[in-house]
C-alpha cells in the first residue's frame, strides 16, 4: 500500500508540469493576411459573451474560448501607423502600461523576437491581486496596424498554458 501511494505520488509530480492534450489548429485573421494556431477545441465567443468577458475599453476584435471560457485568445488590429521598426519601444510601453493597471502582477518576462520573418514584441506576466490569471501579451506591425494577440488562462494551472501559449506566438504567420 505504501508503495502504491509513493507511485501514486510520484506519477502527480512527473506530470504536472506537462502540457495538457491540446491540438492546435491553424486559423486565418484579418482578411486572410494572418494565420495562427489556436487550440482546435476552442470556440469563437460570440459578442454578447466579450462584453461579459472583457471591459468595452479593451474589448477586442474576436476572441476563442475553451468551454468554460477561463482560458482565451484574443486578437485586435488598430490602425495606429505603427512600423515595425517601432516595436521595440512599443513592448517597453505596453509593459509599463500593464505595470500600471497590475502593480501587484509578477512580470515574468518581456521582449522582441523575430517570428517567420517579422518582429513581434511581447510582455508576459501572472497577476496576483484582485484576479489571479497568466497573461501573455503579443503583437506585431503589419501595413500600418497594429495586430495583437492576448492568451489568458487561470493562474492556478496555468504552466502548461504557458507553454502552448508560447507556441501560438511562435505560430503566427503574416502574408507578405
Amino acid at each position: 500500500m505504501k508503495n502504491a501511494l509513493l507511485l501514486i505520488g510520484l506519477f502527480v509530480l512527473l506530470t504536472s508540469g506537462k502540457k495538457p492534450d491540446v491540438t492546435l489548429g491553424t486559423i486565418e485573421l484579418f482578411n486572410k493576411q494572418v494565420s495562427i494556431k489556436i487550440p482546435a477545441a476552442f470556440e469563437l465567443m460570440s459578442e454578447g459573451r466579450m462584453k461579459k468577458v472583457y471591459n468595452n475599453a479593451v474589448q477586442p476584435d474576436l476572441a476563442y474560448s475553451n468551454m468554460r471560457k477561463d482560458v482565451r485568445i484574443a486578437f485586435d488590429a488598430e490602425s495606429v501607423g505603427s512600423k515595425e521598426s517601432g516595436i521595440p519601444t512599443l513592448t517597453i510601453r505596453f509593459e509599463k502600461i500593464l505595470q500600471k493597471l497590475h502593480p501587484n502582477a509578477k512580470w515574468k518576462d518581456q521582449g522582441v523576437k523575430v517570428i517567420n520573418g517579422h518582429k513581434v514584441g511581447f510582455v508576459e506576466y501572472i497577476n496576483k491581486k484582485p484576479n489571479k490569471f497568466y497573461e501573455l501579451l503579443f503583437f506585431t506591425s503589419y501595413k500600418g496596424q497594429l495586430l495583437s494577440c492576448t492568451f489568458h488562462a487561470p493562474k492556478k494551472g496555468h504552466r502548461p498554458w504557458k507553454k502552448i501559449a508560447h507556441e501560438i506566438m511562435q505560430s503566427m504567420t503574416i502574408k507578405k
